[in-house]
């Protein structure tokens, strides 16, 4: 048995681009519940890296039906965003992010298949 056979596929197609205004080249920017409160302006990063000296506070977000304890590296310094989520996030929670379709799809635990978490 390979171990690919417990994943559930994760498929973003042409007909997700529904609803979005083309053509965009926005960021992917999302809500979710971190700690129990609604938190906006989250910015969903597949790739930078932070050079700073930060602190680290460990808080649990919640997606869907996920629930994750995840380390957020405080900065101080001013920002557009209230919190960057990075690809360490994005691989422990099995969620694919596209910027194009401005949505993170993500595999449900507790129902078969996916859902989303839609571009603010």
């Amino acid at each position: 048995m390979s171990i690919l056979e417990d994943f559930t596929p994760i498929i973003i197609a042409r007909k997700d681009l529904e609803g979005i205004d083309m053509p965009h080249i926005d960021l992917l920017v999302v809500t979710l519940e971190i700690t129990n409160i609604t938190v906006k302006r989250i910015f969903i990063d597949g790739g930078s890296r932070n050079k700073t000296e930060p602190k680290k506070i460990n808080l649990f977000i919640k997606v869907g039906d996920k629930i994750a304890s995840v380390d957020f590296l405080v900065v101080n310094a001013p920002s557009t965003y209230n919190a960057i989520l990075g690809r360490h996030w994005l691989h422990y929670m099995e969620v694919v992010p596209s910027t194009l379709h401005q949505v993170v799809r993500c595999v449900s635990l507790t129902r078969s298949g996916t859902f989303d978490i839609k571009g603010d």
